[in-house]
This record gives structure tokens, sequence and C-alpha cells, in this order.
């Protein structure tokens, strides 16, 4: 009887923590950073660095290749611990678009604006989505 009883309990834990690890997956979101703004996360904070560089072809050009916006990062874990990293809008042989610290993957989405022909984009207006 004391046998069953503890069977029952000990099933009736495993169900119990199998559903507490299925609600605590975080769904993953989208993220908008300006330049020079950051997102606390779940233990870390990452912030949009700078665009390295921006070579994508603008609205109204005929281009050999779609070019490339290239956009650093800083990440802070929960130690404190600094790093940077790039991330590239091409996808291409080469460009890295995701990295995964500490257990989270970091992917570049989108840099905001498009580039258009004859029009310059201030260092102020970009923002990207990760």
């Amino acid at each position: 009887m004391k046998k069953s009883i503890s069977v029952t309990l000990l099933l009736f834990c495993l169900i119990g923590f199998m559903n507490l690890n299925c609600e605590s997956e975080e769904i993953p979101k989208v993220i908008e950073l300006e330049l020079g703004e950051s997102h606390n996360g779940n233990g870390f904070v990452v912030t949009f660095f700078s665009v390295k560089s921006d070579s994508r072809c603008p609205i109204g050009v005929t281009c050999v290749w779609a070019g490339n916006a290239e956009v650093a990062f800083t990440y802070e874990d929960r130690l404190g611990v600094d790093s940077g990293f790039s991330l590239n809008t091409h996808l291409g042989n080469g460009f890295i678009n995701d990295t995964l610290i500490s257990g989270y993957r970091i992917k570049l989405l989108e840099v905001h604006p498009y580039p258009e022909k004859d029009k310059a984009i201030n260092l102020d207006d970009y923002v990207v989505e990760i």
C-alpha cells in the first residue's frame, strides 16, 4: 500500500515538473532598438552599439548584388562580463546574421531605414529588429 502511494506521489511530481517546464518556455519576440539603445533581458543586456557599414543596394538603383548592412552590438551577462559582436543582413557565405550567447539566440531581422537613391541616412535614424 505504501509503495503504491509513493509511486502515485512520484508520478504527480513528475507530471507537475513536466507542466512547469512547458509553461516556462519563452516565446521568441522581436525587439526594436535605436542606435545606442539597450534591451534588458532575463539576466543580460544587449545594446545596439553602431552601424559598421551599410552597402545595401538603394531603392531606385540597379546593383550587381543586394549589399549588406553590418551592425555591432554589445552584450553584458548577469555577471557583468561584456562582449561585442556584429550581425549582418546579407545571408551569404562569411556573413553572420545570428549568434548564441549565454544560451540566448540573437538574430538580426531587419535594419531600418532601407537606403534610397540620392538620400543619405543619418546614424540617428537607424533602428534594428532582433
